[in-house]
């Protein structure tokens, strides 16, 4: 992935000789160790994000935990520093590719199983060391010259007993479609949560998709938390209990640990390894979602049959999520992105609408800086065309990876469905019903825990 227009950085004792890939937080080069003449891969954290406490802390982190760790299927870690304010770590170079590529070319059944194994190892040996990774996705396995799974971006990995966020949204982090549903729920997060990743990511390997597909992301994450685990074709359906197990909705009906599900691979016949499954000719029993000719999405419709009414907590928090969904507009970025200004699903042409305004001159900084001035000012959702939420979504279209236009996104986000949670909490008391009043506060304080109307009430309640 070399790019022409992107100037190679200067770090002391290294050579950065091309571009391997670009994300939100960090740019990763192909570099030499001058001092042992070897090739690494460099990852330099962005200008801007260096010069931020909070992004500073988060990359270092990760560059330090994946250093305590000694494992064949996870990222070495050479070195970290900073060389003229560059923040920088690096790694083994892993020329394999990534786990996204080789699902796209439709893997073997046979390589599934031997990624899972590895996979299910690294993640063992990651959690007896008191680590969750939280973020187990296919862009983040790649394999080394040997061709043997290796899992790398620790970046929102935490310790076991962490209670720090490493975000000021107060949301919980990792990738939509891959999530748990307690990560989605903002329940405590532990090894298990990696462990339905993996289930996902199998899934994935044995059939091509996702086993949860909508076109917004909020019909997606209830999916999770609400819908059946599809069913596997019948060349398949062996895998099925190990699938089952993997993407329980309950954290204590999953496996109990990664090298549980290590002894579930190897108890597998080895006549059933060797069946072959294109991925092209394996269709999913859950159906792609998409938007009606009103507007509605079929993921809104979905979410709203899997939220019957149920008794106790489950219930709640679906009325809950209800309200997240009405704040974030259907269509929006569930965790980190987009979202509707109207709390309704955007409209066909919106993102290009959204592109067509921007100037092809416009200056990136000059726009995050109009942004963050309008954010202090009050003015969120207003006025038309220069307000802080439409001036993010320019920026986004200009650069898709600025990761401080994603997170304030997320912060606007955050701040409605606040303002609705307190709506409805203020209904259910004029109705009476103290206590789901409460923990509809108590989920909007997850969301916003600086708000001082939710604060309030919830010391009046106490």
């Amino acid at each position: 992935m070399d790019n022409p227009d992107l100037q190679l950085p200067q770090i002391s004792r290294y050579r950065v000789e091309a571009v391997l890939g670009r994300g939100g937080m960090a740019t990763v080069f192909l570099a030499v160790q001058e001092s042992l003449a070897r090739q690494v891969a460099l990852k330099v954290m962005t200008e801007d994000l260096s010069r931020q406490p909070e992004f500073r802390s988060r990359f270092l982190k990760e560059g330090r935990l994946i250093a305590q760790l000694a494992h064949p299927n996870i990222v070495t870690i050479y070195d970290i520093g900073v060389s003229e304010e560059l923040h920088y770590f690096s790694m083994t170079y892993l020329p394999g590719g990534t786990l996204k590529e080789r699902i796209r070319a439709g893997a073997p059944l046979a390589d599934a199983l031997d990624i899972l194994r590895s996979l299910a190892s690294a993640l063992a040996y990651a959690h007896h060391q008191g680590i969750v990774h939280r973020d187990i996705k296919p862009s983040n396995v790649l394999f080394n010259a040997a061709g043997a799974a290796v899992l790398a971006d620790f970046g929102i990995a935490k310790n076991v007993g962490e209670e720090t966020q490493l975000t000021s949204t107060g949301l919980t982090l990792g990738s939509v479609p891959y999530m748990s549903p307690e990560q989605f729920q903002g329940d405590p997060v532990d090894h298990r949560a990696d462990l339905y990743g993996l289930g996902v990511l199998f899934w994935q390997m044995l059939t091509g998709s996702l086993p949860f597909q909508a076109r917004d992301p909020f019909a997606v994450a209830v999916m999770h938390t609400k819908a059946p685990i599809p069913q596997l074709p019948s060349e398949l359906r062996h895998f099925q209990p190990l699938i089952a197990r993997l993407l329980a909705k309950r954290p204590d009906d999953r496996f109990s640990s990664a090298d549980e599900v290590i002894g579930a691979i190897e108890a597998i016949p080895e006549r059933l390894r060797k069946i072959a499954a294109p991925a092209s000719a394996v269709t999913n029993t859950v159906p792609m979602l998409n938007p009606t000719r009103s507007g509605r999405s079929h993921g809104a419709e979905v979410a709203q049959a899997s939220a019957r009414p149920a008794p106790g907590r489950s219930r709640l928090w679906v009325a809950a999520a209800s309200v997240v969904a009405l704040a974030f507009g259907l269509g929006g970025y569930f965790g980190l992105g987009y979202l509707g200004s109207s709390g309704t699903a955007p409209k066909e042409g919106a993102a290009s609408a959204v592109q067509s305004s921007v100037s092809l001159g416009a200056d990136p900084k000059d726009l995050l800086q109009r942004a963050e001035q309008r954010m202090r000012e009050g003015k969120i959702l207003a006025p038309p065309g220069d307000n802080a939420f439409e001036l993010f979504r320019q920026l986004l279209s200009l650069d898709p990876e600025n990761v401080q236009a994603k997170q304030r996104l997320v912060d606007i986000g955050r701040i409605r469905a606040a303002d609705r949670i307190l709506s409805v909490a203020e209904d259910k008391l004029r109705q009476g019903a103290i206590e789901d009043a409460q923990q509809l506060i108590r989920t909007g304080l997850k969301l916003n825990p600086e708000d001082e109307r939710l604060i309030g009430l919830a010391r009046a309640l106490e």
